[in-house]
Formats: structure tokens, sequence, C-alpha cells
């Protein structure tokens, strides 16, 4: 009788209980979810004691951990990533786009500098003079030709300034090379010279030659293609060519020199390209140039001592050419500063070699090649 008293007292308990419950589930309904809480909420400090069990229960059982929540999933991602952003291109975008953009080199976006300096140096050399005798034993064998001066090879500066705009550069070049030598020496009896037949017979000849190179050009340059860049501008050029031939007779010593200064001025045509370019620190480039140029001629001959005591001096205009070609590696090492090197070859028509000037008595009309290295480092900003 007592079980059923209290199952019936239970039963009135819930059945008034009900609505309280019903009523909190309708209200957090209408509140919306509640608070997220952190794996750390649910699991015990360990400063924290942990509170007494009650009674009859043991300690180690009293520490249980409330349920955890489910783990939490991340958000699904679009299985297609969004497109990298592309790198603008110089032709396309322009200059003022890459600097908006502020990317640099290594991240894929052109580098557009204001202003490029190029400090190297040129090692050339320059075909011989053309072949004559000079000198010759009492037996008529040729001792000496002037085609047998060897110039060799010889160092220079080269400096470039580049000014850039949107589309086109402005460029100023110079380099030269001003040390180019070589001598010859011989001794002995009764050799003969067809410089000045009349103090033969010589024991003793010597002969000397020097060169000098010196190139000041400007330029513009304008972007055709993103490969390409056509130029025109203007040229100077100066050859300064000096031979002296010493000699020692009956009559004693004697000598005879030689120079000329041949002033090229015109303008020139070309073009640039890149022949490499994949995009990463290495490309490789090369031009070509051609120019009309009135080349402005002064030659000055001269003796003393047993050869004679005699001065003259003569000069011309005529109208010379000069083209040149060459191709360059480059390498970038910063964002600011690349190292290059290459090959040029210049071909110059209607200037006169000192050595040629004496053989003839005249300005005559020649065309040597320069050639050579160009190496350097170049700085961008």
């Amino acid at each position: 009788m007592k079980r059923v008293t209290c199952w019936i007292g239970l039963l009135a308990l819930l059945t008034a209980l009900a609505p309280v419950v019903t009523g909190s589930r309708a209200a957090a309904t209408e509140l919306g979810p509640g608070p997220t809480y952190s794996l750390s909420s649910y699991l015990p400090d360990d400063n924290i004691p942990p509170p007494p069990p009650p009674p009859g229960v043991r300690r180690d059982s009293a520490r249980v951990s409330p349920p955890l929540p489910p783990p939490l999933v991340s958000k699904p991602q679009d299985k297609q990533a969004a497109p990298a952003k592309a790198a603008p291109a110089a032709a396309a975008a322009g200059c003022a786009s890459c600097q908006e953009a502020g990317e640099s080199l290594q991240q894929g976006c052109c580098f557009c500098p204001r202003w490029t300096i190029t400090a190297g140096a040129i090692i050339w050399t320059r075909t011989a003079p053309a072949s004559s005798t000079w000198l010759s034993s009492a037996g008529g064998t040729t001792l000496f030709d002037p085609q047998s001066f060897n110039l060799g090879w010889d160092a220079g500066p080269r400096i470039d300034l580049v000014r850039h705009f949107e589309g086109w550069d402005f460029e100023v070049l110079y380099f030269g090379i001003d040390s180019w030598s070589d001598s010859q020496s011989f001794a002995a009896a009764g050799m003969h010279n067809t410089l000045d037949p009349g103090a033969n017979p010589l024991s003793t000849a010597n002969f000397l030659y020097t060169s000098k190179l010196y190139n000041l050009e400007a330029n513009a340059k304008l972007a055709v293609t993103p490969c390409i860049d056509v130029l025109a501008g203007f040229r100077w050029i100066q050859i300064d060519d000096d031979v002296t031939f010493q000699g020692t007779s009956a009559g004693g010593a004697g000598s005879l020199s030689q120079n000329v200064f041949n002033n090229l001025y015109g303008f020139q045509l070309g073009a640039e390209g890149r022949l490499f370019d994949h995009g990463g620190p290495f490309w490789l480039d090369a031009f070509v140039k051609a120019g009309v140029y009135d080349a402005h001629v002064a030659g000055n001959f001269s003796e003393s001592g047993s050869f004679g005591a005699t001065a003259t001096s003569a000069t011309l205009d005529r109208t010379a050419f000069v083209g040149e070609v060459g191709i360059n590696a480059h390498y970038q090492l910063t964002r600011h500063l690349a190292a290059y090197a290459g090959y040029d070859l210049m071909w110059v028509d209607g200037v006169t070699l000192a050595p040629d000037a004496l053989s003839t008595a005249s300005l005559s009309n020649n065309s040597p090649l320069y050639h050579g290295a160009v190496a350097g480092l170049e700085l961008h900003w």
C-alpha cells in the first residue's frame, strides 16, 4: 500500500512540473542559441581543489567531467581555389600599375625604375693597319711591315645613364680606350727604310704605334613591342692615331712622326631586343646600330735630325659609316642591382689610320674593326 502511494505522489509531481519544463524550452527557442563554450571550459582546473564528495562516495570518483560538446566542423571550402592575382605586364598595364601595386620583382610584378646607371668596362682589340714594307735588310728581305703592329687587348671605362619614361627612354652612353700601343725595334747593318730613303743605310730602327678611341652618344628609345625597342640618336666618335719612326744612320739619329685625328659626327638608328627572358633572374638581349657620319680628318707629319726638317699638315671631310652589334647576358642580383657581360663588334669606315697615312703620304680611307668583351653592373631605381 505504501509503495502504491509513493508512485502516485511521484506521478503528481511530474505532472505539476511538465508546464514549467515546456515553457523553458519555448523561451530558449525564442532567445536563440546560447553562448559557445570552448573545450577548456569543460575541463577542470588543476589549481582549484575539487569539491568534497557526497557522503558515502569515494573521492577519486567525484572528479567526473561533464560530457564534451560535439567536435567543431570547419566550413567546407570550394574545391577550386581562387585564381592568383596576375602580375601586370609592363607593356599592357604600364609602369604606373606596377608602382601602384607595390609588388616586388620576386613576386612576379614588373619592376619599373626611373633611372638605370651602368658602370663597367670594355676589353677590346682592333684590326691591324694595311700591309706595307717599311724596313728591309741589305739583301732585300722585309724586316718590318706595319701590319705586324699588335695593339692587343686593352680596357677602358663604359658608363651608361638611362632615364625611363612611360613607353620610352633617354640614354647617354660613353666608352673609351686610350692606351693601345705597340713597339718594334731592329738593329742590323745596312738596313733600308722606305719612309725616308735618303737616310739609308740604317744601323738601328725603332717603331712606336699608339691609338685611342672615344665614343659619346645620346639616344631616344621607343618601345614598339614588349620585347623590342627602336632607337635614334646623335653619336660622336674620335679615333686618334700616332706612329713614330726613329733610326740611326751614318749621318746620325733622326726621326719622323705621323699623327691623325678623326672626329665623326652624325646620327644613327638601331634596335634592341630580348632574345631570352622567361621571367627569372637571367635574361639575354642584343642590339644593332648603324649611322652615317661626317668625318673630319686632320693629319700632321714631321721629321727631324738626320731625316731632315719638314712639317706638313692636311685636313679633309668625307662621309663615314659606323655599324655596331652586340649581345649581352644579364643576371638580377637584387631588386635594384644586376650584373651583365657580353661581346660587341664595331666597324668604322671612312677614317684614316696613322700607319696608312705614313705609307701613302696621304689621308687614306681605312676601315678598322673594333671588337671585344663588355662587363659591369647595372643599378636600377
